[in-house]
């Protein structure tokens, strides 16, 4: 990697050599609900769109959602109309 200017370059890699892992979960009572449940003995299920979620005692669903990041990247898809393949879709998100 080439920095320009070159006095930049000391400031780019230490914000480099600190980047840390963003959680994409928050700890709020609102919000997009992690599809994840967990079983009474160990057991770790992720329920897709079309599934059901498991039944019976001792199951749990996380507790955590969606940080507001991640629901802000699904509005251009809500608003220009997928699952279908609209034209909108097409020219904005190629």
């Amino acid at each position: 990697v080439k920095i320009h200017p070159q006095e930049m370059e000391k400031r780019y890699f230490d914000w480099v050599d600190n980047l840390h892992d963003w959680t994409i979960s928050r700890q709020l009572w609102w919000g997009h609900r992690i599809p994840v449940w967990y079983g009474p003995n160990g057991e770790v299920v992720c329920v897709g769109p079309d599934d059901e979620a498991p039944t019976g005692e001792g199951w749990t669903q996380d507790n955590d959602v969606l940080d507001t990041w991640f629901s802000s990247g699904l509005w251009p898809f809500s608003t220009l109309g997928w699952p279908e393949r609209t034209d909108s879709l097409a020219k904005f998100y190629p």
